[in-house]
């Protein structure tokens, strides 16, 4: 499996459906009627990446949030 790039833009299709249940994340995907279920963290993943469709966007707000470095965000 490929990486992405930090450049890479990223849109959730239409049929992948997301809801906050508690503190986490429940991510459907309807046509494959696969489910995942993110914790805190991956959720606040996901969020920025629902809201921007930025990888680089997303590591920068991470990487403030967490007082991590950017490599060991990405």
């Amino acid at each position: 499996m490929a990486l992405l790039s930090t450049r890479t833009r990223l849109a959730i299709p239409d049929h992948v459906i997301t809801r906050a249940v508690g503190g986490s994340t429940v991510i459907l995907d309807v046509q494959s009627g696969r489910s995942f279920t993110l914790d805190d963290i991956g959720s606040r993943v996901w969020a920025l990446l629902e809201e921007t469709g930025s990888i680089a966007g997303a590591v920068e707000t991470l990487s403030n949030e967490f007082a991590a470095d950017r490599a060991q965000i990405e």
